[in-house]
């Protein structure tokens, strides 16, 4: 019994681990992808003034 809610503990704490680097991983994608979006954006007003 303990050594069963020790594994799942650790499993837990495994899965957990994997969503904050996924969610972070995500996080960073998206930002890149703002920043470039926001910079083409820029560059095509800029070209078109």
């Amino acid at each position: 019994m303990f050594f069963n809610m020790s594994v799942l503990d650790e499993d837990a704490s495994h899965s957990s681990m994997y969503y904050r680097t996924l969610v972070v991983t995500t996080d960073s994608m998206l930002w890149t992808l703002a920043v470039f979006l926001g910079s083409q954006h820029n560059l095509y007003l800029f070209n078109k003034a």
